[in-house]
């Protein structure tokens, strides 16, 4: 094997993977179907819909950004 492949194949895997997991996700899962239905959802509870999501994705980013400190603490 090439040294720079030794040096390198984790990355490449990780490019890779990280193309063809969405695109996978897209060909064989009803994305557009479930965005359309978490569209008329939100749209259908008004502004609180909009304050739910947004909510969520907050807490979503600090769960995540206090895993990622965790990890670093180790």
């Amino acid at each position: 094997m090439k040294k720079w492949l030794c040096k390198y194949w984790k990355w490449i895997a990780i490019v890779v993977a990280m193309i063809a997991i969405p695109a996978a996700a897209k060909a064989f899962l009803p994305l557009d179907e479930w965005m359309r239905a978490l569209s008329s959802w939100v749209e259908k509870l008004g502004p609180f819909g909009v304050i739910i999501w947004v909510s969520r994705i907050a807490k979503n980013a600090m769960k995540e950004s206090g895993a990622a400190k965790k990890k670093d603490d180790q």
